[in-house]
């Protein structure tokens, strides 16, 4: 774990899977959108918001990455507690090394915003690319840390 400020509020994980026929790598980032009386608190200003933050993501995926191709993906998995307009998902296709020298790697970006209030929680989840690893994901994503939701297994599998 990471701790990025002195309170303990902004922090990231890093987990890693590796198999025969491939890897993956996830961090999750949990913090808070902004100080609670900067927050917005309107429907629309939270989906602008959130729309603004995961273009920032989607920008430094890009400008660190370059060449990345934007894949077209699935529509953003829902998780309770979040509304409608307030959870992004994009899809990445480059070559990094993420452990086992340079590859070639899928990699997905999901913001959910205003998760139990204020809280942001974004992953970056890279996978070798023709690796299923789908299923390892989506459970990863649904178990996992989330403000507000006692841990459950946290397993890749």
């Amino acid at each position: 774990m990471t701790r990025y400020d002195s309170e303990g509020l902004d922090l990231s994980a890093n987990y890693q899977l590796v198999r025969p026929d491939g890897q993956v790598r996830a961090t999750i980032y949990i913090y808070p959108a902004a100080p609670s009386a900067a927050a917005p608190t309107a429907p629309a200003a939270r989906i602008r918001f959130c729309r603004e933050h995961f273009e920032g993501v989607e920008n430094s995926i890009r400008q660190t990455y370059k060449g990345a191709d934007r894949l077209d993906g699935d529509p953003t998995p829902v998780r309770g507690g979040v509304a409608p307009g307030l959870a992004h998902r994009s899809s990445f296709r480059f070559s990094a090394d993420i452990g086992r020298g340079i590859e070639r790697l899928v990699s997905e970006a999901r913001l959910y915003c205003f998760v139990s209030g204020n809280w942001l929680v974004k992953y970056r989840i890279s996978a070798s690319e023709g690796m299923d690893a789908r299923g390892a994901i989506e459970s990863f994503v649904r178990l996992g840390p989330w403000p507000g939701q006692a841990p459950g297994e946290i397993a890749l599998r």
